[in-house]
């Protein structure tokens, strides 16, 4: 299903082989499999449209690759199933975690973290597709509007699809009806023996304001992806850091991270209760949350020991505004 929105609405009948041949080349078996209109183009943009959201700001930023990708999380009742659905134009693949043989809940102690679609289905899936999509151009998702016309970024110097190489300052994005979309990727600037993403130099943004670095990433081919950190006497939301460093060549569309003083504005404080120190550090250092952490055993004795090394008590709690530093109670023992 995930491949036929990928596809514009076109859908093409599953298939684990394309042919056999002799060992002399002849054709015993042509199995091309049968394409057929499932949903209108406009509609399944509509989709993509919906889905590239959840990739962006939603349930599944862990997916992030670098290239546009659209995609559904899921998880069940009670934490026994996770998944994620995600596609970009080349390629759709699903991820499943859970227990084969049992029904078990993936939280803890049975799990290091609670699981859901967005955590390692994400992660799982972003890993196999950086691999899978290694050598492949990559391509722009379909984008629909509500007046049913689709956006996509065109090589106005040929009036092909925008590819990798084509020069940035010959891109615009467009809003055509889906039967007027190009669907074929530039040859002029891409031809066919380049199979992989141009590498170009990440530009220097360190102290530029974020609207400024965005920019100047975007110009350069790159995408953009936002850390928080505790920046001392930084203004909240200076950049003091990037990721690669400036100079380095990189591929066209990967990403580029930069480091902000935080923390984000408008995030709310996350419940790390259960968490170990280190993963609880971690949790909190997303979000740049400034974080004091202290020693000291839970008044069961009984709990205490069971959640030994573990977070058991937080302040400010779990959704609360994260404006403030976080004390955190940590029980005695634990793995070293």
């Amino acid at each position: 299903a995930y491949g036929t929105f990928a596809a514009n609405g076109l859908h093409v009948d599953p298939s684990m082989f394309t042919a056999i041949e002799t060992h002399d080349g002849e054709l015993l078996i042509d199995n091309e499999p049968a394409i057929s209109q499932a949903i209108e183009p406009a509609i399944a943009d509509q989709v993509t449209t919906a889905l590239t959201e959840v990739v962006k700001r939603g349930t599944a930023q862990r997916a992030r690759i670098g290239r546009p990708i659209a995609g559904k999380t899921g998880t069940s009742q009670e934490h026994r199933d996770a998944w994620f659905v995600g596609y970009t134009p080349e390629l759709a693949t699903s991820v499943w975690v859970g227990f084969a043989q049992t029904n078990r809940i993936m939280e803890e102690p049975t799990t290091p973290i609670t699981v859901t679609g967005g955590s390692w289905p994400a992660e799982i899936w972003a890993v196999f597709s950086l691999n899978a999509l290694a050598t492949v151009p990559y391509s722009q998702l379909a984008v629909a509007d509500a007046d049913g016309t689709v956006g996509v970024d065109v090589d106005l110097s040929t009036g092909y699809l925008a590819g990798p190489l084509c020069p940035h300052e010959h891109i615009h994005r467009l809003q055509l009806p889906p039967e007027d979309v190009p669907t074929v990727i530039c040859p002029i600037h891409n031809p066919e023996d380049i199979v992989g993403v141009g590498a170009g130099q990440v530009p220097p943004v360190v102290g530029l304001e974020l609207g400024e670095a965005v920019s100047a990433l975007d110009r350069a081919g790159f995408e953009t992806r936002l850390r928080w950190e505790a920046g001392g006497d930084l203004p909240q939301g200076t950049i003091f850091g990037q990721t690669p460093d400036p100079g380095v060549p990189a591929q066209a569309g990967s990403i580029v991270t930069l480091t902000l003083a935080g923390p984000e504005p408008g995030a709310v404080m996350p419940s790390i209760l259960g968490l170990i120190e280190e993963d609880a550090r971690a949790e909190l250092a997303i979000f740049g949350i400034p974080m004091r952490f202290i020693e000291e055993a839970e008044a069961d004795p009984d709990d205490a020991v069971r959640r030994a090394g573990r977070v058991w008590k937080q302040s400010p709690g779990g959704g609360s505004p994260a404006d403030a530093t976080v004390t955190v109670w940590v029980n005695p023992g634990g793995d070293p």
